[in-house]
This record gives structure tokens, sequence and C-alpha cells, in this order.
């Protein structure tokens, strides 16, 4: 009788454990829940370039403006900023 008790408990946190895991992975892979980038209609992420660890360069487009910025780990800084002109737009 206690030996099925325990087998009981064995298989119920296994199975929730793996279901877990499983919506992790479907959360991640799908990325469920979190918004599309690039999908905004007044601010567009154009490209993230990793330059280090926890350190990278960020192009973003506002109205007509692009911005690239540099993150790390503890600041965020605007490097350039561009105009963009209608005709002149690849992003």
């Amino acid at each position: 009788m206690f030996e099925k008790e325990i087998l009981k408990f064995l298989l119920t946190s296994l199975f929730a454990v793996f279901l877990l895991f499983f919506v992790y992975y479907l959360v991640k892979r799908f990325n469920l829940f979190l918004p599309k980038v690039g999908k905004n209609r007044y601010l567009k992420l154009l490209e993230v370039l990793p330059v280090g660890k926890d350190s990278y360069l960020v192009l973003v487009e506002v109205d007509n403006i692009r911005l690239l910025l540099a993150f790390t780990g503890s600041a965020v800084r605007l490097i350039k900023e561009f105009k963009v002109e209608d005709g002149n737009r690849n992003g």
C-alpha cells in the first residue's frame, strides 16, 4: 500500500516537471506572450549587433529618425542620430 502511494507521487511529480519544461519550450520556441519585434506602428527595431558580453549596438527607428544606441550591462547611450528621407528607407 505504501509503495503504491510513493509510485503515484513520483509519477505525478515527473508529469508536472515534464509539463513545466514543455510549456517553457513552447513559450521560448514560438515567442508566446511577447510582442512581435518590428511590427509596431511608431517604433521599429531594425537591427541588433552583439559586440561583447552584455554589450549591443541597436538601430531603432522612431517616425523618420534612426537612432544608433549602445547597450551595456549598466547603461544605454545614444551614439548617433540619423534623419531618414522617405526615398532613403531600406529597412
